[in-house]
Parts: structure tokens; C-alpha cells; sequence
């Protein structure tokens, strides 16, 4: 859009996050320690939710809330959106640099080690962990950019196959428990087999799938 320097600003930015993030993760042992899915505008996670009792909101719509209790929500499709970014910016903006490679290779070999988990999603569900569709949709973005970026820049890749094989693993397990053949469309998760989700749509603009694909389509 023309703003290069708002654009490296950003990057900058997210990249600061994680090599936080990594620091935090390397150093946990016992579960995996996920990046968080916001920040406040000085970098900062702890962002409390609160209700504003004293407020009516707009037309009366109770309860007002400041902050927001999903920062703790794990979320993983921000693996692909985030990877798709700096995808992007390598292309549009700067060139990544090796540092900011070897970032890469951190995220995707977590990613390849946490896909197959459920998670709340971009819908932020209160509620039980799904293999939400648009998530799995979203990790396959976040490896396959990152082999990507790695073929166009010819980075070293030391763990290049494993992450060939999670990436086809992920879009076939997408596509067998995904779509229901009887609705003849992709559902919103694994478990919720009759449940739709506009999210989905997003499969041809990241280049999941073909935009024609009978599948994609709804056709026969």
C-alpha cells in the first residue's frame, strides 16, 4: 500500500515478540508454551478483562468489558497468519535476514510439533478445545511459507522433510475429517460434523485449495 516503513515497523515489532516468546518457550519443560495471540501496543500480554458495571453500552448492551480473557485462548491458526506476514513482507517489503530465518525455523518446528492439537480458534470459543478447520487450514499456511520462504531465499533447511511431511499430512487429514461428503462442504471442525463456518473461505486466498475445486464449490 506504500507505507514500506510502517510496513519493516511491524515486522520489527512481531519479531521482538518472538524472540521473547522463544525465550520463554525454550526454557519451559513440561508443556508447550504457545505464542501469545495479542499484545498491547508497548508489547505487553497481561491484558486483563474487566466488566465496567457503571456503563450500559450501546443500547444498553451489558456487559461493557475492557481487556480481553482470550489472551490466554490458544489459537493456532495465528501460526499461519503470522508466517503468511512475514512471508509477505520478504516479497513485498525487505528481505528477511538470517536471524529472522532462524525465527522461522523455530515457529515451524513448533508448529510441526502442535498442529494436531485442538484449540479455541479464530472464533475465541468459551468453551471445549475443537480441531477447528480453519485452524488446521492456517498451520498448513504456516509451514508451507515457511517452505516457501526457504526454496526462494535458498535458506538452510535442516529439518526441511519433516516439515514437507507435516504439511501434507495436515491438508489430507483437512480433507478426510474436514468436509462432509453428505453436505458436500467443509465443516467447521472435526467434531462439529454438521456445522458450518464462513472462516473456511479463506482456503483459496491462502492457496489451499483451487478456488474452482468441486469440493471447495459445493458442486457434484
Amino acid at each position: 500500500m506504500g507505507f514500506p516503513t510502517e510496513a519493516e515497523a511491524y515486522i520489527n515489532f512481531i519479531f521482538a515478540r518472538i524472540a521473547e516468546w522463544r525465550q520463554v518457550a525454550e526454557a519451559a519443560t513440561t508443556t508447550h508454551h504457545h505464542l501469545p495471540l495479542m499484545f498491547s501496543i508497548d508489547g505487553a500480554t497481561d491484558l486483563p478483562e474487566m466488566t465496567l458495571d457503571h456503563l450500559s453500552g450501546y443500547q444498553d448492551s451489558r456487559p461493557v468489558r475492557i481487556g480481553n480473557a482470550a489472551t490466554d485462548h490458544v489459537q493456532l491458526d495465528i501460526y499461519g497468519e503470522l508466517m503468511d506476514a512475514i512471508y509477505l513482507y520478504n516479497k513485498h517489503g525487505k528481505p528477511v535476514s538470517y536471524a529472522q530465518w532462524l525465527d522461522v525455523r523455530y515457529i515451524t518446528d513448533f508448529v510441526c510439533k502442535v498442529w494436531d492439537q485442538p484449540d479455541m480458534s479464530i472464533w475465541e470459543v468459551r468453551g471445549q478445545k475443537q480441531n477447528f478447520v480453519y485452524s488446521k487450514m492456517m498451520l498448513w499456511v504456516a509451514v508451507d511459507r515457511a517452505i516457501r520462504l526457504s526454496e526462494k531465499r535458498n535458506f538452510p533447511c535442516p529439518n526441511r522433510l519433516k516439515w514437507l511431511e507435516a504439511r501434507d499430512t495436515i491438508y489430507e487429514q483437512v480433507m478426510q475429517r474436514g468436509f462432509n461428503h453428505d453436505l458436500n462442504c467443509f465443516v467447521q471442525s472435526y467434531e462439529s460434523g454438521t456445522t458450518l463456518d464462513s472462516a473456511v473461505l479463506i482456503a483459496p486466498l491462502v492457496f489451499f485449495m483451487s478456488p474452482n475445486d468441486p469440493q471447495f464449490i459445493g458442486e457434484s
